[in-house]
């Protein structure tokens, strides 16, 4: 089954990954929240959604 990346939903994309990482970041930092965790998540969710805006068509 192939994954099917929509162009209209890359902010969504990113909001996960900024999740994901926040998420990571939080249990690694033993339950406290992580500042260096979550600007890695923000800057990978903003990348990961301008390359989708860009790349991916339709």
């Amino acid at each position: 089954m192939a994954i099917t990346i929509k162009r209209q939903y890359a902010l969504v994309y990113g909001l996960g990954v900024f999740f994901i990482f926040s998420l990571v970041g939080y249990k690694l930092n033993g339950g406290t929240p992580s500042v260096p965790w979550a600007v890695a998540g923000g800057l990978a969710g903003a990348a990961l959604a301008v390359l989708v805006r860009r790349r991916v068509r339709g």
